[in-house]
């Protein structure tokens, strides 16, 4: 997941990643875009952007991303499949937490080059 630069490409080869070790067909992640804009799909794997129902449903998962009490996205996956198991749930979780952390990374990241840039 650790990339030199922030953005959300390494992401995506995470996502088809996941989505394929858990028998999803395709996954989507969103991404908190400000307090007033909401989540926001930045990127997904195996379908079209919009096709993954942010709102869940039959064979939906959806994995809240969240660094304390702050939400910071949501990844959303969806297959033909049964439901987690207990322990693809604890990995997907543990999972969750990584990305939430790197989610908040490079948001940190992108406002201390914007406010180095503003400066010059």
């Amino acid at each position: 997941l650790v990339g030199p630069q922030p953005g959300l490409r390494p992401y995506e080869g995470v996502m088809r990643v996941v989505v394929g070790t858990f028998g999803f067909l395709d996954g989507a992640l969103s991404v908190q875009e400000g307090r007033d804009r909401g989540l926001v799909e930045q990127a997904t794997v195996g379908g079209e952007p919009g096709a993954v129902p942010p709102t869940g449903g039959d064979g939906v998962e959806r994995l809240p991303l969240n660094v304390g009490r702050r939400n910071l996205g949501l990844l959303v996956l969806r297959g033909v499949r049964g439901p987690l198991s207990a322990s693809e749930r604890r990995i997907l979780e543990s999972f969750g937490n990584q990305m939430a952390l790197l989610l908040e990374r490079d948001r940190v990241l992108r406002a201390a080059v914007e406010g180095a840039t503003d400066r010059a």
